[in-house]
C-alpha cells in the first residue's frame, strides 16, 4: 500500500535513516546530539537540522541520494 511507503526505514547502531516521501526528505535521526565531527559531515553533504522533525535532512532527489549514501557509509566506518 501507498502508507507503508511513506516511511523506508533503516537502523543502525547510533542512528537511523528514513526516507519520508510525504516530506520528500531523507532522514537521518540520532539518539542524542551528534559530535561536532558528525554535525560537520552532514552539514559539508546538504544535510540541515530540522528541529521539528527531530531530524538531519535533505531533500529526496538524485544529489541527496548520493549524498545520503556517502554520509551512511561514513557514519557506519565511525560506528564500527
Amino acid at each position: 500500500s501507498a502508507a507503508s511507503d511513506v516511511y523506508k526505514r533503516q537502523e543502525y547502531k547510533t542512528f537511523k535513516v528514513v526516507e519520508n516521501t510525504e516530506a520528500m526528505r531523507y532522514q537521518i535521526i540520532f539518539d542524542g546530539k551528534p559530535d561536532a565531527e558528525i554535525r560537520t559531515l552532514l552539514k559539508s553533504n546538504g544535510f540541515k537540522w530540522a528541529p521539528s522533525q527531530g531530524a538531519w535532512q535533505r531533500q529526496i532527489t538524485s544529489n541527496g541520494k548520493w549524498a545520503l549514501k556517502k554520509v551512511v557509509e561514513k557514519l557506519k566506518e565511525m560506528e564500527a
